[in-house]
C-alpha cells in the first residue's frame, strides 16, 4: 500500500480576515494545537499534545502578538500592522501510518520515532531559532506535529515575514526583480512546490513516502480512463478470488463435518446405551439392597429372645 507525505504551512494574525471563521486566529490556532478545553470539538477524546521542541504553542502564539502588537505596515507609511496581518506561521506534518499500527507493532514505532527525528531536524535547518513550537498529536487516526514559525521584528519595525515563508520570499524575490503580478503568485506557487520538494528529497524519500497523492497527480483524459479500467478490472478480480475463497471455505468445513458426523453420531448412540444399562444396573442393585434388609428383618425377628440374667 502507497503512503503519501502530507505537509502543510498557513499564517494567521491576531484577528481572522474577513469571511474565516472566528478561530482562524492566532488565539484560535493555537488553542487547537495545545488542545485547549473547547478548541478541539472536532476530536472525541483530545488528549495532551506532547511538546518535542520549544515551548507549548500558547507560548508561540503569545510571543507572536506581542510582536505583532509593536510591528508596522510593509507599506511606505509607518502605520501599525493590521489586526489580520500575518505574524504566525503554522503547520502540520502527518505521519501516513495509522496510530493503531505503532501501538502493535515495535518496529513501526521505532520507524516513526526516526520520522520523528527527521522532520524535526529538517524543520529547525528551514526555520532556523524562528521555530518556536513543535508538538505532536496521537489522539487522531494518524499522529502528527504541529510547528510554529514566529518572524523576528526588524529594526524598522517590520516583521520578516518573507525570510521565513518559503513561498511569499520566492514572490518577494520576483517583485524585486520587477516581475509583473501574474508572475509573482507564480513564483509564490513555485515556491512552495519546491518547498514541499526539498521535504520529499529529505525526509519522505527515505522512508519511501510518496511525493504526491493520488487527487495531485495530473494525467490525461485516456491514461485517467485506462487507470479506472485497470482499477475496476482488479476490484473485480478481488470480489471472484475473496468469493471464491469463501466457497472453497465452506466446502471445506463441510467436508469435515460430514467426515466426523458419522462416527460422532455413533458415539452419541454408545453413550446412549452405556447410560441406559449403567441406569439398569443401578435399579438392580438398590433392589437387591432392599431385599437384603429385608432378609435381615426376618433373621432377626426369627431369632428367640435372649433369656433373662438370674439374680442373686
Amino acid at each position: 500500500m502507497k503512503s503519501y507525505q502530507f505537509l502543510h504551512l498557513g499564517s494567521c494574525g491576531r484577528f481572522p480576515r474577513s469571511g474565516e471563521p472566528s478561530w482562524s486566529c492566532i488565539e484560535g490556532i493555537t488553542a487547537e494545537g495545545a488542545r485547549s478545553p473547547g478548541a478541539s470539538n472536532h476530536i472525541r477524546y483530545p488528549a495532551q499534545p506532547k511538546v518535542i521542541d520549544g515551548v507549548s504553542p500558547i507560548e508561540a502564539g503569545r510571543l507572536a502578538i506581542e510582536r505583532a502588537d509593536q510591528a508596522r505596515d510593509e507599506g511606505k507609511k509607518l502605520r501599525r500592522l493590521r489586526r489580520d496581518g500575518v505574524c504566525l506561521l503554522a503547520g502540520v506534518v502527518s505521519y501516513p501510518w495509522d496510530h493503531q499500527s505503532l501501538c502493535d507493532d515495535p518496529v513501526d514505532s521505532d520507524v516513526y520515532s526516526l520520522w520523528q527525528q527527521m522532520v524535526l531536524a529538517w524543520l529547525r535547518q528551514q526555520f532556523g531559532h524562528h521555530l518556536k513550537s513543535v508538538v505532536e498529536h496521537r489522539d487522531e487516526r494518524y499522529p502528527h506535529l504541529h510547528f510554529y514559525v514566529v518572524p523576528d521584528l526588524r529594526d524598522d519595525g517590520r516583521l520578516d515575514i518573507n525570510q521565513v515563508h518559503p513561498g511569499r520570499r520566492a514572490k518577494a524575490a520576483a517583485a524585486a526583480d520587477g516581475a509583473e503580478p501574474k508572475h509573482r503568485d507564480r513564483a509564490y506557487r513555485q515556491g512552495m512546490r519546491q518547498w514541499q520538494d526539498t521535504f520529499h528529497r529529505d525526509v519522505s524519500a527515505f522512508f519511501r513516502h510518496e511525493r504526491s497523492g493520488p487527487r495531485r497527480q495530473r494525467v490525461n483524459r485516456l491514461q485517467w480512463k485506462m487507470e479506472q479500467a485497470i482499477a475496476a478490472k482488479e476490484k473485480s478480480m478481488l470480489e471472484k478470488i475473496e468469493k471464491k475463497r469463501d466457497e472453497v471455505d465452506y466446502d471445506t468445513r463441510k467436508r469435515a463435518w460430514e467426515r466426523y458426523a458419522a462416527p460422532y453420531r455413533a458415539l452419541q448412540q454408545d453413550a446412549a446405551v452405556l447410560a441406559e444399562r449403567y441406569g439398569t444396573e443401578e435399579k438392580r442393585r438398590r433392589a437387591a439392597e432392599a431385599e437384603c434388609v429385608a432378609l435381615r428383618e426376618r433373621l432377626a425377628a426369627l431369632e428367640p429372645a435372649a433369656a433373662p440374667r438370674p439374680a442373686f
